[in-house]
């Protein structure tokens, strides 16, 4: 059935937006009537697989997680789909999400299964999400999947809060440490250059370099900002083509810590989602197929979807994914004793579980290891700007006496 979007008014004066599904344009007129509303505006939403405006808006991963676990709640109290996406709509704030669930329920009433009518939505519900409810639908377990998945997305959402957390601090400081650091060389070290410029002193190589480096920053910061911006942008440009891209994650993996973080969350990654996968009853091969759409590295996107090709041929998962040896040793072990005890989900989760923990643990490491060295290497420059300025001003003493 359409949609339409609507703005009406009360009879009070107090207006009213939001988004109906009527027959037409007149019917949905006749709807807002028989709610006692005056109708202002009714707009027909356009066809979300026709590129509208909502199917290319996007939900937060924490948006998307409270809506999974909201959804989740309603069906395991006994609701149908369509009954728990009526509850949804009524107790939403936004327009936006009011508007998304009111075109995923016209698909389930026109007889849509829930994943089909959210495929019209592609960015709010990715690929891998569709994936999990589609599985949980074809094995009559969609609110035990929608709670799994649930706590997929928080335990996302959790590890990109921990990130941010981790880095605002060092980056807070790097911004602050910059900016002092440029004041100091570009205003006040040539100030105190002054001193020196008509004394016949010969000054130190220290503050010579520094008065140099400080007449360079005065110079040329005018070009130092476009030129900053021109390689960040040319940077991201060379990024996005496929060769410069695996060659920058080779790299990064290749990094002793950085390296680390990366293969525990990609493996975290496909352990937790092939788990919910497997365990709503998808089978292995489109379970590899929507995980390896998950992975958030091309690199290791193509690790999986060679693995998918090994297991396809008859290999043990176990072994397809050791062949490139990108993820953890750790995950394989796991996968490899749940495909021998025929457990596989379940050892999945678990695995999921310790690498996330070893996750979190190095990034607390990290995020408590950075911040002192930030600061150790502000005061080493701080104090060589301070020796710079000041080993003229002991040698000119010790002329004096």
């Amino acid at each position: 059935m359409p949609t339409y979007r609507y703005q009406a008014a009360h009879a009070d004066g107090r207006e009213e937006k939001g988004v109906l599904e009527a027959d037409s344009p007149r019917g949905a007129r006749a709807l807002l009537r028989d709610r006692g509303l005056i109708a202002l505006t009714v707009e027909a939403t356009e066809d979300a697989a026709n590129s509208s405006q909502t199917a290319r808006q996007k939900l937060g991963t924490g948006e998307l997680a409270l809506l999974t676990r909201q959804y989740s709640a309603l069906l395991a109290s006994g609701m149908t789909a369509e009954r728990a996406l009526d509850a949804l709509i009524a107790q939403t704030d936004s327009d936006r999400l009011r508007e998304i669930l009111t075109g995923v329920r016209a698909e389930v009433r026109a007889g849509q299964a829930l994943a089909q009518a959210m495929s019209r939505y592609p960015r709010v519900f990715p690929d891998l999400y569709r994936a999990l409810v589609r599985g949980g639908e074809e094995a009559g377990a969609l609110p035990r999947v929608m709670n799994e998945l649930a706590d997929y997305l928080e335990g996302r959402e959790e590890i990109r809060q921990k990130l941010t957390l981790a880095m605002l601090y060092p980056a807070v400081v790097s911004v602050v440490a910059a900016l002092v650091i440029g004041g100091l060389m570009i205003y006040v070290v040539p100030q105190v250059a002054n001193v020196f410029a008509h004394s016949r002193q010969t000054l130190p190589l220290l503050t010579r370099g520094l008065l140099g480096f400080s007449h360079f920053l005065r110079d040329a910061w005018p070009w130092l900002l476009p030129i900053g911006a021109l390689g960040f942008f040319g940077a991201r440009y060379f990024y996005r083509l496929p060769q410069p891209r695996r060659i920058v994650q080779h790299w990064l993996l290749a990094l002793p810590t950085v390296g680390r973080l990366f293969r525990l969350e990609a493996g975290a990654r496909l352990a937790s989602t092939l788990s919910i996968l497997l365990s709503g009853g998808v089978p292995l091969l489109k379970a590899l197929a929507a995980t390896a759409d998950s992975a958030a590295l091309d690199i290791f996107r193509e690790n999986i979807r060679h693995a998918t090709q090994r297991v396809r041929e008859g290999a043990p998962l176990a072994r397809a994914l050791e062949t490139e040896r990108l993820f953890p040793p750790l995950l394989t072990h796991f996968i490899a004793s749940g495909e021998t005890g025929g457990d596989l989900p379940g050892l999945l989760q678990h695995a999921a579980r310790q690498l996330q923990n070893e996750l979190e643990n190095r990034l607390r490491w990290l995020g408590g290891l950075i911040e002192p060295a930030l600061i150790v290497a502000m005061g080493a420059i701080v104090l060589t700007i301070v020796l710079a300025v000041l080993m003229p001003i002991i040698e000119m003493n010790q002329l004096m006496h």
